[in-house]
C-alpha cells in the first residue's frame, strides 16, 4: 500500500538514544550572599523521532541527528533586609 504511493516502507525498528552531562561547579556564600555557579555540556545522540509519511498518516519512530547544549549557569540569593530575600539566576549559552 505505501510502495504504491510511492512512500518508503518504514523500518520495523529503532535504537536507544544516549546523553552525556559533564558538569564542574561551587557553591559557597560571602557577605550574606549565597552563590551557585556551573560549566556544562550536554551530549545527545540517536535522538528518537516521531516521523509522519504524508498524506497518509502512518507514523514510526527513527534515531535522527545529535544535539550539544553548552553553557554557564549562575544563581545568588541574598537577604538585603530581614524578612526579604533577593534571587537572580541566569544561564548562559557559550
Amino acid at each position: 500500500m505505501l510502495t504504491d504511493a510511492g512512500r518508503p516502507i518504514p523500518p520495523r525498528g529503532f535504537g536507544s538514544d544516549s546523553a552525556w552531562n559533564y558538569e564542574i561547579g561551587a557553591k559557597g556564600s560571602a557577605r550574606g550572599v549565597r552563590f551557585e555557579a556551573s560549566a556544562f555540556e550536554i551530549e545527545w545522540k540517536n535522538i528518537q523521532q516521531r516521523v509522519t509519511l504524508d498524506p497518509c498518516s502512518v507514523t514510526y519512530t527513527l534515531n535522527l541527528g545529535q544535539a550539544k547544549s553548552t553553557g554557564f549557569d549562575l544563581s545568588l540569593s541574598a537577604r538585603p533586609v530581614r524578612g526579604v530575600t533577593a534571587d537572580l539566576a541566569r544561564m548562559l549559552p557559550w
